[in-house]
Protein backbone atom coordinates (compact mmCIF):
# COMPACT_ATOMS: atom_id res chain seq x y z
CA UNK A 1 0.00 0.00 0.00
CA UNK A 2 1.19 3.52 -0.80
CA UNK A 3 2.50 5.69 2.04
CA UNK A 4 -0.47 7.09 3.99
CA UNK A 5 0.79 10.68 3.98
CA UNK A 6 1.30 10.63 0.20
CA UNK A 7 -2.30 9.45 -0.21
CA UNK A 8 -3.48 12.43 1.87
CA UNK A 9 -1.27 14.87 -0.05
CA UNK A 10 -2.88 13.82 -3.34
CA UNK A 11 -6.23 15.00 -1.95
CA UNK A 12 -4.95 18.41 -0.85
CA UNK A 13 -4.88 21.65 -2.82
CA UNK A 14 -2.22 24.33 -2.65
CA UNK A 15 -2.57 26.51 0.48
CA UNK A 16 -4.36 23.69 2.34
CA UNK A 17 -3.07 21.75 5.33
CA UNK A 18 -4.50 18.97 7.47
CA UNK A 19 -3.98 19.24 11.23
CA UNK A 20 -3.59 16.01 13.23
CA UNK A 21 -3.88 16.72 16.96
CA UNK A 22 -3.71 13.17 18.38
CA UNK A 23 -0.12 11.90 18.94
CA UNK A 24 -1.25 8.31 18.49
CA UNK A 25 -2.60 9.05 15.02
CA UNK A 26 0.41 11.25 14.25
CA UNK A 27 2.85 8.37 14.56
CA UNK A 28 0.57 5.94 12.79
CA UNK A 29 0.55 8.21 9.74
CA UNK A 30 4.31 8.70 9.89
CA UNK A 31 4.68 4.89 9.75
CA UNK A 32 7.86 4.84 11.80
CA UNK A 33 8.85 1.92 14.01
CA UNK A 34 8.33 3.86 17.23
CA UNK A 35 6.62 2.35 20.27
CA UNK A 36 6.14 4.35 23.45
CA UNK A 37 3.31 5.38 25.72
CA UNK A 38 1.67 8.09 23.60
CA UNK A 39 -0.34 9.37 26.55
CA UNK A 40 2.82 10.68 28.22
CA UNK A 41 3.89 12.93 25.35
CA UNK A 42 2.37 15.44 22.96
CA UNK A 43 2.80 15.66 19.20
CA UNK A 44 0.95 17.35 16.33
CA UNK A 45 1.23 16.97 12.58
CA UNK A 46 0.56 19.39 9.74
CA UNK A 47 0.29 17.76 6.32
CA UNK A 48 0.47 20.07 3.32
CA UNK A 49 0.55 19.46 -0.42
CA UNK A 50 4.35 19.47 -0.40
CA UNK A 51 5.53 19.77 3.21
CA UNK A 52 4.92 17.86 6.44
CA UNK A 53 5.62 19.34 9.88
CA UNK A 54 5.92 17.34 13.10
CA UNK A 55 5.64 19.36 16.34
CA UNK A 56 6.70 17.59 19.54
CA UNK A 57 7.24 18.52 23.16
CA UNK A 58 10.74 18.85 24.57
CA UNK A 59 10.65 15.47 26.32
CA UNK A 60 9.72 13.58 23.16
CA UNK A 61 12.26 15.32 20.92
CA UNK A 62 15.19 12.94 21.67
CA UNK A 63 13.03 9.99 20.57
CA UNK A 64 12.20 11.50 17.17
CA UNK A 65 15.12 13.80 16.30
CA UNK A 66 16.32 11.39 13.60
CA UNK A 67 12.89 10.55 12.22
CA UNK A 68 13.55 12.01 8.74
CA UNK A 69 11.17 12.89 5.85
CA UNK A 70 9.44 15.60 7.92
CA UNK A 71 10.30 19.07 9.15
CA UNK A 72 10.69 18.62 12.90
CA UNK A 73 9.64 21.45 15.22
CA UNK A 74 10.56 21.40 18.91
CA UNK A 75 7.75 23.02 20.87
CA UNK A 76 8.45 26.00 23.12
CA UNK A 77 7.75 24.59 26.60
CA UNK A 78 6.77 27.89 28.24
CA UNK A 79 4.43 28.91 25.41
CA UNK A 80 3.00 25.38 25.40
CA UNK A 81 2.12 25.65 29.09
CA UNK A 82 0.81 29.23 28.75
CA UNK A 83 -1.57 28.09 26.02
CA UNK A 84 -3.07 25.24 28.02
CA UNK A 85 -0.68 22.57 26.71
CA UNK A 86 -1.25 23.48 23.07
CA UNK A 87 1.46 24.28 20.51
CA UNK A 88 -0.49 27.38 19.47
CA UNK A 89 2.62 29.47 18.74
CA UNK A 90 4.07 26.80 16.44
CA UNK A 91 0.73 26.17 14.68
CA UNK A 92 0.37 29.78 13.61
CA UNK A 93 4.02 30.10 12.58
CA UNK A 94 3.75 27.07 10.30
CA UNK A 95 0.45 28.10 8.72
CA UNK A 96 1.38 31.75 8.13
CA UNK A 97 4.89 30.83 7.02
CA UNK A 98 3.46 28.63 4.27
CA UNK A 99 0.70 31.02 3.21
CA UNK A 100 -2.02 28.54 4.21
CA UNK A 101 -5.63 29.71 3.93
CA UNK A 102 -7.58 26.47 4.62
CA UNK A 103 -7.05 24.03 7.52
CA UNK A 104 -8.61 20.57 7.68
CA UNK A 105 -9.49 19.47 11.22
CA UNK A 106 -10.18 16.00 12.58
CA UNK A 107 -11.58 17.59 15.74
CA UNK A 108 -13.84 20.55 14.94
CA UNK A 109 -13.48 21.89 18.49
CA UNK A 110 -10.03 23.17 17.44
CA UNK A 111 -11.64 25.63 14.99
CA UNK A 112 -11.63 28.37 17.65
CA UNK A 113 -7.80 28.37 17.50
CA UNK A 114 -7.80 28.87 13.71
CA UNK A 115 -10.13 31.88 13.40
CA UNK A 116 -7.90 33.52 10.77
CA UNK A 117 -8.28 30.53 8.45
CA UNK A 118 -11.09 28.72 6.69
CA UNK A 119 -11.54 25.39 8.47
CA UNK A 120 -13.19 22.23 7.19
CA UNK A 121 -13.91 18.79 8.60
CA UNK A 122 -11.50 16.05 7.54
CA UNK A 123 -12.24 12.39 8.31
CA UNK A 124 -9.46 10.77 10.35
CA UNK A 125 -7.02 9.35 7.76
CA UNK A 126 -5.44 7.17 10.42
CA UNK A 127 -8.73 5.43 11.14
CA UNK A 128 -9.76 5.28 7.47
CA UNK A 129 -6.45 4.04 6.10
CA UNK A 130 -5.44 2.18 9.25
CA UNK A 131 -7.73 -0.76 8.54
CA UNK A 132 -5.67 -1.59 5.45
CA UNK A 133 -2.40 -3.26 6.36
CA UNK A 134 0.83 -3.52 4.40
CA UNK A 135 2.73 -6.81 4.36
CA UNK A 136 5.16 -5.30 6.87
CA UNK A 137 2.36 -4.27 9.25
CA UNK A 138 0.68 -7.67 8.95
CA UNK A 139 3.97 -9.37 9.80
CA UNK A 140 4.34 -7.22 12.93
CA UNK A 141 0.75 -7.86 14.02
CA UNK A 142 1.23 -11.60 13.61
CA UNK A 143 4.32 -11.47 15.84
CA UNK A 144 2.35 -9.64 18.54
CA UNK A 145 -0.49 -12.16 18.20
CA UNK A 146 2.00 -15.00 18.66
CA UNK A 147 3.28 -13.35 21.83
CA UNK A 148 -0.29 -12.97 23.12
CA UNK A 149 -1.08 -16.60 22.34
CA UNK A 150 2.00 -17.65 24.31
CA UNK A 151 0.93 -15.52 27.29
CA UNK A 152 -2.68 -16.74 27.28
CA UNK A 153 -1.36 -20.28 27.12
CA UNK A 154 0.45 -19.77 30.42
CA UNK A 155 -2.37 -18.05 32.30
CA UNK A 156 -4.21 -21.23 33.30
CA UNK A 157 -1.14 -22.58 35.11
CA UNK A 158 -0.78 -19.19 36.86
CA UNK A 159 -4.33 -19.36 38.23
CA UNK A 160 -3.69 -20.87 41.64
CA UNK A 161 -5.75 -20.57 44.82
CA UNK A 162 -4.73 -17.46 46.76
CA UNK A 163 -3.33 -15.45 43.84
CA UNK A 164 -4.28 -11.76 43.72
CA UNK A 165 -5.32 -9.97 40.55
CA UNK A 166 -2.25 -7.70 40.76
CA UNK A 167 0.07 -10.72 41.03
CA UNK A 168 -1.45 -12.21 37.89
CA UNK A 169 -1.16 -8.82 36.19
CA UNK A 170 2.53 -8.51 37.14
CA UNK A 171 3.31 -12.02 35.90
CA UNK A 172 1.61 -11.26 32.58
CA UNK A 173 3.48 -7.96 32.22
CA UNK A 174 6.82 -9.73 32.68
CA UNK A 175 5.90 -12.03 29.80
CA UNK A 176 4.92 -9.02 27.68
CA UNK A 177 8.30 -7.34 28.14
CA UNK A 178 10.28 -10.34 26.93
CA UNK A 179 12.03 -9.98 23.54
CA UNK A 180 11.53 -6.21 23.36
CA UNK A 181 7.73 -6.11 23.46
CA UNK A 182 5.99 -3.34 25.42
CA UNK A 183 2.62 -2.78 27.07
CA UNK A 184 0.21 -1.09 24.69
CA UNK A 185 -2.38 -0.51 27.42
CA UNK A 186 -2.54 -1.38 31.13
CA UNK A 187 -3.10 -5.07 31.81
CA UNK A 188 -6.42 -5.69 33.56
CA UNK A 189 -7.81 -8.69 35.40
CA UNK A 190 -11.55 -8.96 36.04
CA UNK A 191 -13.59 -11.60 37.82
CA UNK A 192 -16.94 -12.30 39.48
CA UNK A 193 -19.06 -9.11 39.86
CA UNK A 194 -16.59 -6.95 37.97
CA UNK A 195 -17.60 -5.64 34.59
CA UNK A 196 -16.54 -6.90 31.20
CA UNK A 197 -14.17 -3.94 31.34
CA UNK A 198 -11.79 -5.40 33.94
CA UNK A 199 -10.17 -3.38 36.71
CA UNK A 200 -7.61 -4.04 39.43
CA UNK A 201 -8.18 -3.63 43.16
CA UNK A 202 -5.77 -6.06 44.82
CA UNK A 203 -8.38 -8.75 45.50
CA UNK A 204 -7.60 -12.44 45.77
CA UNK A 205 -9.02 -14.22 42.74
CA UNK A 206 -11.74 -16.48 44.04
CA UNK A 207 -11.97 -20.11 43.01
CA UNK A 208 -14.88 -21.39 40.90
CA UNK A 209 -15.19 -18.06 39.09
CA UNK A 210 -14.58 -16.67 35.60
CA UNK A 211 -11.44 -14.56 35.17
CA UNK A 212 -11.34 -12.04 32.32
CA UNK A 213 -7.87 -10.97 31.21
CA UNK A 214 -7.37 -7.94 28.96
CA UNK A 215 -3.86 -7.24 27.66
CA UNK A 216 -2.31 -4.91 25.09
CA UNK A 217 1.07 -5.35 23.41
CA UNK A 218 3.03 -3.17 21.01
CA UNK A 219 6.32 -3.38 19.16
CA UNK A 220 7.85 -1.48 16.24
CA UNK A 221 4.99 1.00 15.98
CA UNK A 222 2.18 -1.58 15.92
CA UNK A 223 -0.05 -2.67 18.78
CA UNK A 224 -3.50 -3.79 19.84
CA UNK A 225 -5.41 -5.06 22.88
CA UNK A 226 -7.09 -8.44 23.30
CA UNK A 227 -9.35 -10.15 25.86
CA UNK A 228 -9.93 -13.74 26.85
CA UNK A 229 -11.89 -15.42 29.66
CA UNK A 230 -10.71 -18.33 31.80
CA UNK A 231 -12.55 -20.71 34.12
CA UNK A 232 -10.87 -20.68 37.55
CA UNK A 233 -11.66 -23.95 39.30
CA UNK A 234 -14.92 -25.83 38.76
CA UNK A 235 -17.67 -23.54 37.50
CA UNK A 236 -21.35 -23.79 38.31
CA UNK A 237 -23.55 -25.08 35.47
CA UNK A 238 -24.88 -21.58 34.80
CA UNK A 239 -21.41 -19.98 34.66
CA UNK A 240 -20.18 -22.73 32.35
CA UNK A 241 -23.22 -22.21 30.11
CA UNK A 242 -22.63 -18.44 29.83
CA UNK A 243 -18.91 -19.00 29.22
CA UNK A 244 -19.66 -21.38 26.33
CA UNK A 245 -22.33 -19.09 24.84
CA UNK A 246 -19.84 -16.22 24.77
CA UNK A 247 -17.10 -18.44 23.34
CA UNK A 248 -19.38 -19.78 20.58
CA UNK A 249 -20.39 -16.19 19.81
CA UNK A 250 -17.09 -15.73 17.97
CA UNK A 251 -18.03 -18.52 15.54
CA UNK A 252 -21.47 -16.95 15.08
CA UNK A 253 -19.93 -13.57 14.24
CA UNK A 254 -17.61 -15.09 11.66
CA UNK A 255 -20.35 -17.28 10.16
CA UNK A 256 -22.60 -14.21 9.81
CA UNK A 257 -19.79 -12.35 8.06
CA UNK A 258 -19.14 -15.24 5.68
CA UNK A 259 -22.75 -15.10 4.43
CA UNK A 260 -22.46 -11.76 2.64
CA UNK A 261 -19.28 -10.06 3.88
CA UNK A 262 -21.22 -7.10 5.31
CA UNK A 263 -20.31 -5.71 8.71
CA UNK A 264 -23.87 -4.79 9.68
CA UNK A 265 -25.10 -8.32 8.94
CA UNK A 266 -22.26 -9.68 11.06
CA UNK A 267 -23.46 -7.59 14.00
CA UNK A 268 -27.13 -8.40 13.49
CA UNK A 269 -26.45 -12.13 13.21
CA UNK A 270 -24.66 -11.99 16.55
CA UNK A 271 -27.55 -10.05 18.12
CA UNK A 272 -30.01 -12.70 16.95
CA UNK A 273 -27.79 -15.36 18.49
CA UNK A 274 -27.81 -13.57 21.86
CA UNK A 275 -31.57 -13.12 21.57
CA UNK A 276 -32.03 -16.88 21.12
CA UNK A 277 -30.41 -17.30 24.55
CA UNK A 278 -32.39 -14.37 26.03
CA UNK A 279 -29.15 -12.44 26.51
CA UNK A 280 -29.59 -9.67 23.93
CA UNK A 281 -29.66 -7.01 26.67
CA UNK A 282 -26.57 -8.38 28.38
CA UNK A 283 -24.06 -7.24 25.76
CA UNK A 284 -23.39 -3.58 24.99
CA UNK A 285 -20.17 -4.01 23.02
CA UNK A 286 -19.79 -4.03 19.25
CA UNK A 287 -19.06 -7.46 17.82
CA UNK A 288 -16.96 -6.06 14.96
CA UNK A 289 -14.17 -3.50 15.21
CA UNK A 290 -11.27 -2.64 12.97
CA UNK A 291 -7.75 -2.87 14.29
CA UNK A 292 -6.69 0.58 13.19
CA UNK A 293 -3.37 1.99 14.34
CA UNK A 294 -1.33 1.31 17.45
CA UNK A 295 -2.57 4.51 18.97
CA UNK A 296 -6.23 4.75 18.10
CA UNK A 297 -6.71 1.05 18.59
CA UNK A 298 -10.14 -0.24 17.55
CA UNK A 299 -12.68 1.52 15.37
CA UNK A 300 -16.27 0.35 15.86
CA UNK A 301 -18.47 0.15 12.76
CA UNK A 302 -21.87 -1.20 13.82
CA UNK A 303 -24.22 0.61 11.46
CA UNK A 304 -22.15 0.57 8.29
CA UNK A 305 -23.31 -1.34 5.22
CA UNK A 306 -19.79 -1.58 3.84
CA UNK A 307 -18.12 -4.88 3.14
CA UNK A 308 -14.76 -6.02 4.48
CA UNK A 309 -11.96 -5.39 1.99
CA UNK A 310 -9.00 -7.61 1.22
CA UNK A 311 -6.02 -7.00 3.53
CA UNK A 312 -8.11 -5.48 6.34
CA UNK A 313 -7.55 -6.78 9.86
CA UNK A 314 -10.40 -6.70 12.34
CA UNK A 315 -11.38 -8.00 15.75
CA UNK A 316 -14.49 -9.98 16.64
CA UNK A 317 -15.73 -9.55 20.21
CA UNK A 318 -18.28 -11.70 22.02
CA UNK A 319 -19.13 -10.42 25.49
CA UNK A 320 -21.84 -10.99 28.06
CA UNK A 321 -22.23 -9.17 31.36
CA UNK A 322 -24.66 -10.20 34.07
CA UNK A 323 -24.91 -7.12 36.35
CA UNK A 324 -23.59 -7.64 39.88
CA UNK A 325 -22.66 -11.22 38.99
CA UNK A 326 -19.89 -11.65 36.43
CA UNK A 327 -18.73 -10.82 32.93
CA UNK A 328 -17.30 -12.88 30.07
CA UNK A 329 -15.42 -11.70 27.00
CA UNK A 330 -13.78 -13.54 24.11
CA UNK A 331 -12.08 -12.03 21.07
CA UNK A 332 -10.57 -13.18 17.80
CA UNK A 333 -8.23 -11.37 15.40
CA UNK A 334 -9.06 -11.97 11.72
CA UNK A 335 -7.61 -10.86 8.36
CA UNK A 336 -9.53 -10.73 5.08
CA UNK A 337 -7.44 -12.85 2.75
CA UNK A 338 -8.71 -13.04 -0.81
CA UNK A 339 -12.23 -14.47 -0.84
CA UNK A 340 -11.96 -15.91 2.65
CA UNK A 341 -10.90 -15.04 6.19
CA UNK A 342 -7.85 -16.17 8.12
CA UNK A 343 -7.67 -16.31 11.91
CA UNK A 344 -4.56 -14.65 13.37
CA UNK A 345 -5.45 -15.05 17.06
Amino acid sequence: MENKIKIIQKLLKEKEMIFIDDPEQVFDLLEKDLSFNYGEYDANLFIGKRKVYLIVDYLLYPEVKNIGNVELVKGDTLEYLKNGKLFLKEWLEILKGNGITRVGLLNSSFSLYFKDFVTFKFISPSKTLGSYKSKNEISKIIKIAQRMEKIFGKVEEMLKVGIKDVHLRNAVDLLIYEDGFKRYLPTYVGFDPKTIYPTLNGDILKNNRIVVLDIGIMKSGVGFSFSKSFPFGKLSKNKEKILNIAKDGIDVLLASLLKNNRIKECEMGYREYLKSHKLEKMSIEYGFSYVSCAGTGEVNTFITERTVKNGEIFKLTSSIFLPSKYGVRFESLIIKNGKGYEKIL
